[in-house]
């Protein structure tokens, strides 16, 4: 300390000699710390004299800045501000009179004083959270009021401190309303209330919709809860919610599908106004919080985020569902023309409640609507073999309901229809010739092509042809067959070859059946297979002798066992033995 005062006695006299220079110069070589330092220790020895020539001096010689010097005053005089501040704030009444008289004599920064001041009134604030009683407000005015300070300095302290106040009766008064709408008796005192807490308008709204927003977490989740309801099986609801129901012995197991479209009852159990029910609750409780306005455009905006309480992969979904359950129960007579309003109207804002743009909407409509469309052709085409004009009419009105381009859903039903025709079985299995035949029917009916339409192989028709091109040879109906390859849509030199590879196949498997046939000891057997190659040998086109070749070392045998059966049968098919010998060779 007597270093510093002979530094500061002899400051002048360095000023004077020009010594100063290289007395800051040596100063400065310790870094800037130690200038900074010397001038505390002399601050902090004479802060009451702020008019101290000595003060000024030094800090000259220090080139101490005002920015640091000021940093340094605050450093100092903070926490002698903070003991005579406590003191005065415990005086009753309030009386910081004497802590002005000593900032001005000290010099204390304004800066300063305006922290430590509000800082106080902070506190006081914040000492309870309950809504201020009159004389609790009359206190803090009081108290703002001997501090100096001016509403705009102490109204971010007051809105943070009493927003949450404010959302918390806004939530009271939620609950206290049905279906959370806020009565008019609780609008109002929610009003004198945000008089009491002076907050200002546009943060109480900002409170209430941070209320509402709390409030409608339950009700989105019932409309998820609806959602999941319709769409999931019993089991698969129980696996989600974490929850063993057992199973439920009144419902086929392989059930199931898409919304419930795709199966004749719903996959879920929930009934199919739930979600619109839930979906309604939201909107009443938007519009009647006054959290929603209409745009001149017709579309709606809300000042509380519903969407994004929604999984976002959920959102169309969620609106597939609302659209189905809309067109359920606007054709159910149960319910009420009212209900069926209210759900109308709660369907139509579902998109702008999502957030939802006009690609989606579109979009979800149109796979709602070919979904129905199908499964309704679907069902009409297990009755009849083509849609008539009361099915088109129905596909029609459904497009016109949704406002959805629904495509050729008709001709989309009618190829699924043929191919769940296609898919009993293979065509040369059993009963392969009456599924070929009824494809081919349902297909000429229908105008479908099965090969540029269905896009069936050129094998795939070849097998169905020969399905029914065999039965009808075997009988008797040969003169069909060209008949049955037009509807197959073969040309004829396809239908020629067709027919030919077959008749070719099913003679040689006759020569070969009836061979081993004689080998067996089993003529009766062979005889028939010799009947069925002349059914078949006219459409095979086969080279002299090649029938004889595969018969081999059997084929006198075999005429000779033909010769012996047809004149048992009498002198009308004697005929066909000499045939058969003839081809033989």
């Amino acid at each position: 300390r007597k270093g510093v005062d002979v530094v500061v006695a002899s400051a002048p006299f360095l000023k004077d000699t020009g010594g100063s220079e290289s007395f800051a110069e040596s100063l400065q070589g310790g870094g800037k710390s130690l200038p900074l330092s010397l001038y505390k220790l002399a601050y902090t020895e004479k802060f009451n004299d702020v008019d101290s020539a000595e003060l000024a001096n030094l800090r000259e010689t220090l080139a101490v800045s005002d920015q640091d010097a000021t940093m340094i005053h605050e450093t100092v005089l903070a926490p002698k501000l903070d003991i005579k501040l406590g003191e005065a704030l415990r005086s009753d009444p309030v009386d910081v009179s004497g802590v002005t008289d000593w900032v001005a004599e000290v010099g204390c920064p304004e800066s300063l004083v305006k922290d430590k001041f509000l800082r106080a009134y902070t506190d006081t604030l914040r000492s309870s959270d309950a809504i201020p009683t009159p004389e609790r407000t009359q206190q803090l005015a009081l108290l703002q009021d001997a501090l100096g300070l001016a509403d705009e300095d102490v109204y971010p302290a007051r809105r943070d401190q009493y927003a949450p106040v404010y959302k918390k009766s806004a939530l009271e008064a939620m609950g206290a309303s049905g279906g959370g709408i806020v009565a008019a008796e609780y609008t109002e005192g929610l009003e004198k209330l945000r008089e009491r807490l002076g907050l200002d308008a546009a943060d109480a709204k900002a409170a209430f919709e941070g209320a509402a927003k709390q409030r409608l977490g339950p009700l989105v989740n019932d409309v998820v809860s609806a959602y999941e309801e319709a769409v999931l099986s019993p089991e698969q609801l129980a696996k989600k919610r974490g929850q063993d129901v057992g199973e439920d012995l009144g419902r086929d197991s392989a059930g199931g599908g898409t919304f419930g479209i795709e199966t004749s009852t719903a996959a879920g159990s929930g009934a199919p106004e739930a979600v619109l029910s839930a979906m309604a609750a939201v909107l009443d409780f938007l519009e009647g919080n006054g959290l929603a306005s209409q745009e001149i455009d017709g579309a709606w905006t809300y000042e509380v985020d519903a969407m994004g309480l929604v999984d976002e992969k959920m959102k169309v979904d969620l609106y597939k569902q609302c659209v189905i359950a809309e067109l359920q129960v606007t054709d159910d007579s149960r319910i009420t023309d009212g209900k069926k309003e209210r759900y109308q109207r709660a369907a139509k804002a579902v998109p702008d409640v999502l957030g939802l743009d006009e690609a989606d909407v579109k979009n979800a409509k149109s796979v709602v609507g070919t979904a129905i469309a199908r499964k309704y052709c679907a069902g009409a085409l297990q009755q009849k073999l083509t849609l008539d004009a009361a099915d088109q009419q129905f596909v029609l009105d459904l497009s016109m309901r949704l406002e959805a381009d629904l495509g050729d859903v008709a001709f989309a039903a009618k190829k699924d229809a043929l191919l769940a025709k296609m898919g009993g079985g293979p065509a040369d299995g059993p009963g392969g010739a009456e599924r070929a035949a009824a494809v081919r029917d349902a297909a000429v009916a229908m105008g479908i092509d099965l090969s540029a339409d269905l896009g069936l192989p050129e094998s795939t028709l070849g097998k169905l042809f020969g399905a029914e091109a065999t039965a009808a040879i075997d009988n008797g109906d040969a003169d069909t067959v060209g008949d049955i390859a037009d509807g197959y849509g073969l040309s004829g030199d396809a239908a020629s070859k067709a027919l030919s590879d077959l008749a070719s196949r099913v003679v040689f498997d006759c020569v070969d059946n009836a061979r081993a046939a004689i080998i067996m000891k089993e003529p009766i057997r062979a005889c028939a297979d010799l009947d069925k190659l002349l059914l078949y040998v006219d459409f095979a086109d086969l080279d002299d002798g090649k029938l004889g070749e595969q018969a081999g070392n059997k084929k006198q045998e075999l005429v000779e066992l033909y010769a012996s059966y047809c004149d048992s049968k009498g002198p009308e098919i004697e005929a066909k033995a000499a045939a058969l010998k003839e081809l033989m060779g």
